[in-house]
């Protein structure tokens, strides 16, 4: 086994031993996007000025607290990132930090925390329960959407996003395809898969076909690819990857274009150099549209 492959396995295979029981309220949710159709989120004042902004959600599952850590950057900036980190990651120490600071040039950075990830034990509560799991990702969906809304038109917007991230940024264009570029990372259209039909699967509760049917109707995103425009949407997925399985969620994207690294979803979520260069390409197209 590829050593890339077997990061994922061993680390992986670890979490789910010491992860507990995930989906253990339920396997009974609305899809992702009757909650994002239910839900709203309001900026609070001074969102666009340096520092971290808290941020509620209202979803139809009750409200949830995020946040958004703004890096002004140049001072009137040409162009917006959007960045959404990885379940389970802690949002600003690791991948936005490494992949995007210091900030492109003539660029402002927004990058969210998701729900339930202000402290190390909270992605747990996301993962309590289908509904949670969905829950979490419209919220992320909103936060986008009205950061998008409240910069007004004019500039580019590229929303970017790694691993869950990244199925983010998919389920945003597909929902609202407002931003300039895409930059779904080691993600695609079938988020489901990644419970249902991988390793990560081992850390939840025994799941039969009527349960596996409900988690697919909740979170696969397939019967919309043709709301991805070609033009604005560059993913790039880990042909070793053992979480987001690459010929899978290739599938998933049916004839787009797709860029490959040979690595795994733990080594390729720390290629930030090689990111961090997918994801100015995807600036410099937006910026040239």
């Amino acid at each position: 086994m590829p050593i890339h492959s077997a990061l994922d396995v061993l680390l992986f295979g670890l979490g789910a031993f010491l992860a507990g029981q995930r989906f253990r309220d339920g396997t009974e949710s609305p899809s992702l996007f009757q909650l994002i159709e239910g839900g709203r989120v309001i900026l609070p004042d001074g969102w666009e000025g340096d520092g971290l902004h808290d941020v509620v959600a209202h979803t139809p599952s009750g409200p949830l607290q995020l946040g958004v850590r703004t890096v002004a950057g140049d001072p009137e900036p040409e162009a917006f990132i959007i960045y959404h980190h990885g379940l389970g990651e802690i949002p600003f120490d690791y991948g936005f930090s490494r992949l995007l600071l210091p900030p492109p040039p003539g660029t402002a950075l927004f990058a969210l925390r998701a729900a339930h990830h202000g402290s190390r034990k909270g992605p747990a509560s996301a993962m309590a329960s289908l509904e949670s799991f969905a829950t979490t990702l419209a919220a992320s969906a909103l936060l986008v959407q009205a950061i998008i809304e409240g910069l007004g038109p004019g500039k580019p917007v590229v929303v970017a996003g790694t691993s869950i991230g990244g199925f983010l940024a998919n389920a945003h264009q597909v929902r609202y395809g407002t931003a300039g570029a895409y930059v779904p990372i080691m993600a695609g259209l079938a988020t489901d898969h990644i419970i249902t039909g991988t390793i990560y699967g081992r850390g939840f509760v025994p799941l039969d076909g009527a349960a596996k049917s409900r988690i697919a109707s909740a979170l696969n995103m397939e019967d919309r690819a043709d709301a991805l425009d070609p033009d604005r949407t560059f993913p790039i997925l880990a042909r070793r990857d053992r979480i987001v399985e690459y010929e899978r969620q290739r599938a998933s994207y049916g004839g787009l274009s797709v860029e490959t690294m040979e690595k795994g979803h733990i080594t390729g979520a720390v290629a930030y150099g090689r990111l961090r260069r997918h994801i100015l390409g995807a600036l410099d197209a937006a910026r040239r549209a």
